[in-house]
């Protein structure tokens, strides 16, 4: 691929039932991306080489191979992909079986599987990961969302005695919103809890954008906060204002 760019994708491990969340270049290889989630997820993703993602139409497991580019897939919109996913393995039919047909169904998947996979050659040494190339997201806990959150508020409270409240609003827009926008992507706030906002592929956000999230985040709190209760049901940790602007709120980004 001649272009490389940022692409949000999702790795499962089946055998453990558990998922991490990277965003990756689309030149790097399916080898780099498993090294890297291999480091950040102790007893995740082990073993010998068993990618693969499951295809629309058939619902059956496709194999992926090391060497193969990320952006092979993202491009046709396969964001997914599962380690260790075995289809379930024939088993004598019961009665019941043998009248839907079932045990004839995993026969067939379990030998296309058989005839498709097939395990690359084992490299021992690592790959390398170079600085921008692999991010790992870690949606931020609500409790430090809520620390940063006091932190500034206290701040505020102090600006405010400078600028008198007759600039409440101004003062407390221009704070959120040029910090997030920032090359700290963070309030102080959000710095001291080690947490800061990016757009939904893990990137810097615009001064626009931080605005508009401001915005919804005033909504939040007129509403008796229950914009920002969303936050603790919502499965990438997103507060309203979250939602409204496309923004997530992040721990740190390893590279």
């Amino acid at each position: 691929m001649a272009d490389n760019h940022m692409e949000p994708v999702v790795l499962i491990d089946k055998s453990r039932n558990k998922e991490t969340h990277l965003v990756t270049g689309t030149n790097y290889t399916f080898e780099d991306l498993l090294h890297s989630a291999k480091r950040i997820n102790t007893g995740l993703f082990e073993g010998s080489w068993h990618l693969s993602y499951i295809d629309s139409n058939t619902k059956k497991p496709v194999p992926i191979g090391k060497e193969e580019e990320i952006g092979t897939y993202t491009e046709q919109d396969i964001d997914t992909f599962y380690w260790n996913y075995r289809p379930v393995r024939f088993k004598f039919p019961s009665a019941s079986d043998q009248r839907n047909h079932r045990y004839r169904e995993q026969s067939r998947a379990e030998q296309q599987w058989k005839r498709t996979y097939k395990r690359p050659e084992t490299n021992t040494q690592k790959p390398p990961i170079v600085a921008g190339g692999l991010q790992t997201l870690r949606y931020a806990d609500i409790s430090k969302r809520a620390i940063a959150y006091l932190i500034d508020a206290a701040i505020m409270a102090l600006l405010l005695r400078v600028f008198r409240n007759s600039s409440v609003m101004i003062v407390w827009w221009l704070y959120f919103a040029g910090l997030e926008s920032s090359g700290y992507q963070a309030t102080i706030g959000k710095m001291i809890m080690g947490l800061r906002v990016t757009d939904m592929n893990g990137n810097k956000i615009g001064f626009v954008r931080a605005s508009l999230r401001h915005v919804f985040k005033f909504i939040s709190q007129i509403i008796l906060l229950i914009g920002m209760v969303i936050a603790v049901f919502s499965e990438k940790k997103q507060a309203l204002h979250d939602l409204g602007a496309g923004t997530m709120v992040l721990e740190e980004i390893e590279r």
